[in-house]
């Protein structure tokens, strides 16, 4: 299911078919509900996403905005309001077959976007630490 995805990402594209099975089955599966955030600009980042079924929404806060944002919460220990995620831009849609949260893999970097559920989805995630065990496993990949 999620094998033709991972082909069109640059750093698996050399994997062989049992590397790509070694991959996939480490994956797991979840579904999202309309509207849920999957990911959330800001946060840390621990895994990467594919999905399978469904669409989502990318958006992104400016960072001036982000990091008034950051400093309020750090100060108060609130959870965000549904109001903070009114002021975020439109970026894309991303559709069936697409993937995002990659840059957390390979990097310490925080989450660059927000991502939002647009309909009921299902996506395959693979964590961070899982893909660290399939660099143990299979070297020769990376």
């Amino acid at each position: 299911m999620y094998k033709g995805i991972i082909r069109k990402i640059e750093i698996f594209d050399s994997c062989s078919d049992i590397e790509l099975r070694y991959i996939v089955v480490n994956m797991k599966t979840v579904i999202f509900l309309p509207l849920d955030e999957i990911i959330r600009q800001g946060d840390s980042g621990d895994s990467i996403y594919f999905l399978s079924r469904g669409s989502c929404d990318v958006l992104m806060k400016s960072e001036e905005q982000l990091f008034k944002e950051i400093e309020a919460r750090k100060e108060s220990k609130e959870k965000p309001k549904e109001a903070d995620f009114k002021s975020q831009s439109y970026i894309r849609e991303l559709k069936e077959g697409s993937y995002f949260g990659e840059i957390a893999l390979i990097t310490t970097l925080k989450r660059t976007c927000t991502v939002k559920a647009k309909e009921f989805c299902t996506l395959g995630f693979l964590s961070k630490r899982d893909f660290q065990n399939t660099q143990f496993e299979y070297p020769q990949i990376w």
